[in-house]
């Protein structure tokens, strides 16, 4: 087996729900950023890949369990304490409204057929905090964000390919040989993108 470098800013392993999101945050930055995951499919990686998908967050909608403070207090509370606020309230609290916006404009819909959320509990919770919705095609739909796409499956290409076509936001293509190819014959991306297939 031969091994092949590859280099970015930002190294994600895993492409489910937090994996993607974290790839088009560190991309909207600037950082180029390479997603590694053990599916062949982007589509149906990760639990939101069949179909239910789950975001722990506050809305702040009025319950006094919703709001970033009592968040924050869980947050804190289910590590005992060993969490660094000041650390968690940039990243890990804050964030929260701007990733369920992200979500919403990328096209999954959080809500349920009445206009509301479906919130469930978890586990030591001050109420129910973890939005349930309908996560069938949120991989495609994040896809929409990326610049390029690769896959090892010729399904996953096409489907990926149909998905962002309604999109209207056909996306460069590649095969990972075409990508080692290109490695190989040092090819940067502006070139390798320019040959590519939409």
């Amino acid at each position: 087996m031969s091994a092949h470098l590859v280099e970015s800013d930002v190294l994600i392993v895993g492409g489910g729900l937090a994996g993607c999101v974290a790839a088009i945050r560190a991309a909207e930055a600037g950082a180029t950023v390479v997603v590694v995951d053990k599916a062949r499919s982007i589509r149906r990686s990760g639990d939101a890949g069949r179909g239910l998908a789950f975001l722990t967050t506050y809305l702040d909608l009025g319950e006094p369990w919703d709001t970033p403070e009592a968040f924050a207090e869980w947050y804190c509370d289910i590590a005992e304490g060993l969490v660094d606020m000041e650390v968690a309230w940039p990243l890990a609290i804050d964030p929260l409204p701007a990733i369920h916006d992200m979500l919403e404009e990328s096209g999954v819909d959080l809500h349920n057929a009445d206009g509301g959320y479906d919130r469930v509990d978890r586990m030591w919770a001050p109420g129910p905090i973890v939005v349930k919705f309908d996560g069938q095609h949120i991989k495609p739909r994040l896809a929409t964000r990326a610049e390029a796409y690769a896959s090892a499956n010729p399904g996953c290409l096409v489907q990926v390919a149909a998905a962002l076509g309604r999109a209207k936001r056909p996306l460069p293509a590649f095969h990972p040989v075409e990508l080692f190819d290109a490695s190989i014959r040092n090819l940067g991306a502006t070139q390798l993108l320019r040959g590519a297939r939409r």
